[in-house]
C-alpha cells in the first residue's frame, strides 16, 4: 500500500470539504480497540471503569472491509493497544482495507517500545501511511511526579 499522490489530494479534499459540509462518510475516524491498560493513572482512569467487551479481529475486519476505503486518518486507542494480544492482526486488516489512509495515529503509554517500533516497521514494509505515536507523560504518581 504505497501512499499515492491520488490519495493525498483524495485526503485534501476530503479535509477541505468536511470544512464545507457534512461529509457522506467519515474520513477521520478514532477506534477504541481496547480499554484493557498496565498502567493506573490518575488522569485518565480507564483502569478504573468495568471491563467491557472487544470487537474481535473478524469484527472489525468486516467493518474496515466495508468502511475502509472512506478513511484517510485513523486514530486507534484505547486503553494501551499493546494491552490487546491480537494488536498486529488487526493492524494487518487495517492495511488491507484501509487503502486510502494517509494517516495512522496511536497514543500509548511507552511500557512496550518493542511493540510500538514492530508496529512502525510493519506500517513502513507494507508501503503504508504516514505514522504518529503519542507517548502520554502520564504514569503512576511515583513515576508521572
Amino acid at each position: 500500500m504505497t501512499t499515492t499522490l491520488r490519495a493525498y489530494r483524495l485526503f485534501m479534499g476530503r479535509m477541505l470539504g468536511a470544512n464545507l459540509r457534512t461529509p457522506a462518510l467519515p474520513w477521520k475516524l478514532t477506534v477504541a480497540l481496547t480499554s484493557r491498560c498496565n498502567l493506573k493513572c490518575h488522569p485518565c482512569l480507564i483502569w478504573a471503569k468495568s471491563e467491557r467487551p472487544e470487537l474481535s479481529r473478524g469484527e472489525w475486519e468486516a467493518f474496515f472491509t466495508k468502511n475502509g476505503e472512506a478513511i484517510s486518518w485513523l486514530d486507534l486507542t484505547g486503553g494501551e493497544l499493546f494491552c490487546r494480544p491480537d494488536w498486529a492482526d488487526i493492524l494487518e486488516v487495517v492495511m488491507r482495507t484501509c487503502r486510502n489512509l494517509i494517516l495512522l495515529h496511536f497514543p500509548t503509554n511507552g511500557m512496550f517500545p518493542d511493540q510500538a517500533s514492530e508496529f512502525c516497521h510493519r506500517v513502513k514494509s507494507l508501503g503504508g501511511p504516514r505514522v504518529i505515536v503519542s507517548v502520554s507523560l502520564d504514569g503512576p504518581e511515583a513515576v508521572h511526579d
